[in-house]
């Protein structure tokens, strides 16, 4: 059976089962990207879709700021 301790929650921590993507964003074609930051849940079985799903309805970044909910092709 393998270990996986990245995603065991550390004792006395609120958001053990968290974990922080970056999105490289860009408010129109021609316009200069950026980086922003979501804190994302952790649920069995997601995968980058579903990832991006939550942070779509969520839209606000670590920092706490409102955001466009990301969008993809």
């Amino acid at each position: 059976m393998a270990n996986n301790t990245a995603l065991q929650p550390k004792s006395g921590t609120a958001d053990a089962r968290t974990f922080v993507v970056r999105v490289l964003r860009q408010d129109g074609p021609g316009q200069p990207s950026y980086w922003q930051s979501h804190s994302v849940q952790y649920e069995v079985d997601m995968n980058c879709i579903s990832v991006l799903q939550k942070i779509a309805e969520q839209a606000t970044t670590v920092d706490g700021r409102k955001v466009a909910p990301v969008v993809w092709e």
